[in-house]
């Protein structure tokens, strides 16, 4: 999962689940693991989850079979503090 912030800066989080698993699983995201990337440097160099405008989930790798049709949901999203 990909966190970026409104300038720019771009923090992941990875190995959630393994999305190769058909059915509904509960992930809980530990943003306070977000690491920076190469691909979206922060100009200030702090992940600030307030400032974040998009998230982005990815499938890990998978490519799948040519025809073969892929359905990802996201349900009951959700913050919380631990």
């Amino acid at each position: 999962m990909q966190f970026i912030e409104a300038d720019g800066g771009t923090y992941i989080v990875g190995g959630v689940r393994a999305c190769h698993e058909a059915g509904w699983q509960r992930a809980v995201i530990p943003i306070q693991a977000a690491q920076p990337t190469s691909w979206g440097p922060d100009p200030d160099g702090v992940f600030e989850p307030s400032k974040v405008r998009d998230i982005l989930v990815g499938w890990g790798g998978r490519t799948g079979r040519i025809g073969e049709t892929i359905v990802f949901w996201v349900d009951d999203l959700r913050a919380g503090n631990w």
